[in-house]
């Protein structure tokens, strides 16, 4: 006979400097059990003390922490196989347990009791992530997993991106989209934090506000300056909107770590944000980065550091002690400054470092272990993440598998009882967007533009940081700024740039339907005069929906001057059903031996 249950956790507790006599007089209905700060409900056994330890039925701890358990009953030998990181197996009435097969002693022995099964499990409670504080004026026992909120900070990181959709790529998803994220978001927790405001990530404080979550807002910095500032100007822009919900502003997302920016750049940013909003602002980063930068700390409200004991080969028991290790330094090393996890986890699929293998066993171990810790040492800190994200493929094919949810808004194996189960979250549909005449390709840098230089090709990919400046101020055609392109000479002999849309879009994903347009204009000068550059519409072939204007429509090689010179690509007659490639430079190592620097504005279809 075998019969499967709703998990575990049985507390066994030996209460230091609890008296043993009254204890063990009082009557078992006495005892009060709270789990994440609400009441456990026992109809017909409640705990009992016995020998100075609680024990209580594993049924309704189950329910609220969750764990799978089996009870099988082969004659006199009652077994008790609890399913948790790994597995752990007692018979009734032996003083002994089996982790994965390794012997362990027990306080106290299983037992049977008004026909229910009680467990002594104090170290597998801990093992599981679950924390415990005997009251014993109030007769009770709290437990904690990691979910309770209180006054500490604990919160979920969240990235909105679903199957098909990636910020790379410029797909985004619809604000009705987020909404269902947040819903489900918010039934166990209280706060996020994100990652940048691009297009609909926008709106997710204000959709966040209405699911009466609280937000952590972030923006991203990178090394496009004209992109950072319009990150900056949209953090601005949602401080100035009326929302409550707001705790601070993330500026930046490890960009120490990836040196896009210098010390003095990136503390301006921070600035900015600071004395535009009157809002606390922090930066987000790598533990370690910190402490090599400690000039930045001086301008933030917060901290938030990244620990991601996986990638430095820790196994998942392990993982959640080294990241109270490394919290408690950072701490200590900066006790001025408010000090949060920004980001901790552990993966349930990817390739294995050293001792650290991603399993959903694992993840569940690690997530079990450092909810308790974090619950039982007050840490603030945000979980990484919500969902799986499949736009972060690399990294060992472990980027893609971090959330406690999968992509399709499934609940992971294991986490039933500790979250809430998922939602149908219905992958991305690819959809075109219709556009009329006039469409700016390029002005003055503004959010306006429909397309953007992200399609590098040939040498470019030598040329760092930035071969292309959207935001060159010095002698534009017209308004404050144009672009500037530096080619320089490599091995393959050529360099190209497409501006696409959406960004890094070489067929992947349908572009605009374009009515109204019969041309292309622009203007474009060299630095010197004589560059040599050609300039062209469409033609990218790749992927399941190629340009429709195929092959391109050319200028041929043009010879620049010095001064600013209008010209025009004649498109009467073109198909404008899917154009993803709206405008493309092309230059070459035999017609620009030493190299050209070309500048443009006023890029248009009309």
């Amino acid at each position: 006979m075998k019969k499967t249950a709703a998990l575990l956790i049985m507390i066994l507790m030996l209460w230091s400097g609890v008296p043993a006599g009254p204890d063990r007089a009082l009557a078992a209905d006495q005892i009060r059990i709270a789990v994440n700060g609400q009441d456990v409900v026992f109809p017909d056994a409640p705990p009992f003390m016995e020998n100075g330890r609680v024990l209580v039925p594993v049924r309704f701890i189950a329910e609220r922490l969750g764990a799978p358990v089996e009870w099988e009953a082969n004659g006199l030998a009652q077994t008790v196989s609890i399913k948790g990181p790994g597995t752990i197996t007692l018979k009734i009435g032996e003083n002994r347990a089996f982790i994965n097969g390794v012997e362990k002693p027990l306080d106290a022995a299983a037992t049977i009791r008004d026909g229910r099964t009680f467990v002594p499990l104090r170290f597998i409670g801990e093992l599981l992530g679950a924390s415990f504080r005997w009251l014993p004026q109030a007769r009770t026992v709290e437990i904690s997993n990691g979910m309770a909120t209180g006054s500490t900070l604990n919160g979920f990181c969240y990235s909105p991106f679903r199957s098909g959709q990636s910020p790379e790529k410029g797909a985004y998803p619809t604000r009705s989209e987020i909404q269902e994220d947040l819903a489900l978001i918010a039934k166990f927790t209280k706060t996020i934090r994100t990652y940048g405001n691009a297009d609909s990530q926008f709106y997710i404080p204000e959709l966040a506000q209405a699911a009466g979550l609280d937000c952590y807002a972030g923006v991203s910095l990178g090394r496009d300056r004209s992109e950072n500032d319009k990150e900056i100007a949209r953090a601005i822009r949602q401080a100035g909107s009326g929302l409550k919900n707001i705790r601070g502003f993330i500026v930046g997302n490890e960009v120490m770590l990836r040196k896009d920016l210098t010390t003095p750049e990136l503390t301006q940013y921070i600035r900015e944000i600071k004395d535009a909003t009157g809002l606390p602002v922090g930066t987000a980063d790598a533990y370690g980065s910190f402490e090599n930068h400690k000039e930045i700390v001086e301008n933030l409200d917060f901290m938030m550091i990244h620990i991601h004991p996986f990638w430095e080969n820790t196994s998942s028991s392990e993982a959640p002690e080294k990241v109270l290790q490394i919290y408690s330094h950072i701490k200590s090393v900066f006790p001025n400054t408010e000090v949060i996890i920004g980001e901790t986890g552990f993966p349930s699929q990817g390739q294995r470092r050293g001792a650290a293998v991603p399993t959903p066993e694992n993840q569940l171990q690690f997530y079990r272990g450092f909810t308790g810790i974090a619950a039982k040492n007050s840490i603030p800190y945000f979980y990484f993440d919500v969902f799986d994200e499949g736009w972060k493929g690399g990294e060992g094919a472990a980027g893609a598998h971090w959330g406690v949810y999968n992509d399709d808004g499934s609940v992971k194996t294991g986490y039933a009882g500790l979250l809430p189960s998922g939602f149908n979250r219905a992958p991305s549909q690819a959809t075109p967007v219709t556009a009329q005449a006039p469409l700016i390709v390029y002005g003055d840098g503004s959010a306006d533009n429909a397309f953007q230089p992200t399609g590098y090709m040939g040498d470019f990919e030598n040329i760092t940081p930035d071969p292309i400046d959207r935001n060159w101020k010095t002698n534009p055609q017209s308004g404050d700024s144009c672009v500037k392109i530096d080619y320089a000479p490599g091995p393959k002999g050529w360099a190209g740039v497409y501006w696409q849309y959406p960004i890094n879009n070489w067929g992947e994903r349908p572009g605009y339907i374009l009515g109204g347009a019969s041309k292309l204009t622009f203007w474009a000068r060299g630095e010197t005069g004589g560059e040599e550059a050609e300039f062209k519409v469409g033609g990218i072939g790749a992927g399941s929906y190629p340009d429709s204007i195929n092959p391109p429509v050319s200028t041929g090689k043009l010879n620049l001057t010095s001064d600013w010179k209008q010209y025009t690509i004649s498109l009467k007659g073109e198909d404008f059903g899917n154009l993803i490639g709206g405008f493309a430079f092309v230059a070459d190592r035999e017609d620009n031996p030493g190299g050209a620097i070309v500048y443009l504005d006023n890029i248009k279809f009309e």
